[in-house]
């Protein structure tokens, strides 16, 4: 009688058990569930921890995350690699076709201002964000030498001749650009912050009407800043979130820039 009674108490105890584990991994594939959009499998994961959701998509979502730890930001902090691979492009022919259109032959300047590698930066809704896309080919990064400006991204990656360089007394940097086509740009940076890490990059006509603006960061600052990240798992995004993150005006007004 007493192994009966041991047997149905271990039964009992066991059944008890069982029904915990049960519970508890439901529970926590409930919560797992609640963090990922309802059209992404289970076997599916984002790329950085989503601390706020800004808008859910039918892969994935936008999303910010404030982990500064994230694997993404080192996708910022590699430009001298991206470089090494494209160096291929900039063969002798290129920059000899580069040269025949400049009025400059690589002078040295004086730019340590400006000089060394910038990423984009993105102001939403009062704040500045670096942006982790979908397609990493709308990451165009740039980097600086003390003559030309390397475009570093994952299709037609660039080599611009920087044709002449002055500082204002206002602290502006205006430098004039000139490409492989022999197209020429009028551009002008003006920092946003002490250090000089920020700013706000502005290209201009011949008239000097702008013609567009960006932000940028230099590269060994983007940890500095939380990330958006556009999230469709191992899958490309519909759309990028770019043009919601573009708001220059407000950029404009924040720092009285006219």
């Amino acid at each position: 009688m007493n192994k009966l009674l041991q047997r149905s108490s271990f039964v009992n105890k066991t059944f008890v058990l069982v029904m915990l584990v049960f519970l508890i991994g439901g529970f926590v594939k409930e919560s797992n569930a609640q963090n990922r959009p309802e059209t992404m499998s289970e076997s599916d994961s984002f790329f950085a921890r989503r601390d706020s959701i800004l808008k859910e998509t039918d892969n994935g979502s936008v999303y910010i995350t404030r982990d500064r730890t994230s694997e993404l930001y080192d996708r910022f902090t590699r430009i001298n690699v991206d470089l090494i691979e494209f160096n291929e492009v900039f063969d002798d022919e290129f920059i000899g076709e580069l040269l025949s259109h400049g009025t400059s032959n690589f002078k040295h300047l004086k730019n340590e201002l400006i000089r060394g590698d910038w990423c984009p930066l993105y102001y939403y809704e009062g704040q500045f964000y670096v942006y982790a896309p979908s397609d990493w080919m709308y990451n165009q990064q740039l980097m600086i030498t003390d003559s030309v400006v390397y475009k570093v991204c994952c299709v037609d990656p660039d080599m611009i001749l920087i044709e002449n360089y002055r500082v204002s007394s206002e602290g502006i940097v205006k430098f004039a650009l000139c490409d492989y086509s022999g197209s020429r740009t009028n551009s002008s940076i003006q920092f946003l912050d002490t250090n000089q890490t920020i700013a706000l990059w502005s290209y201009h006509d011949d008239n000097g009407a702008v013609l567009s603006y960006e932000l940028k960061v230099r590269a060994d600052s983007v940890r500095e800043y939380d990330m958006i990240v556009n999230d469709c798992g191992d899958q490309k995004c519909f759309r990028e979130f770019i043009a919601e993150l573009s708001d220059y005006e407000a950029v404009l007004e924040r720092f009285s820039i006219r």
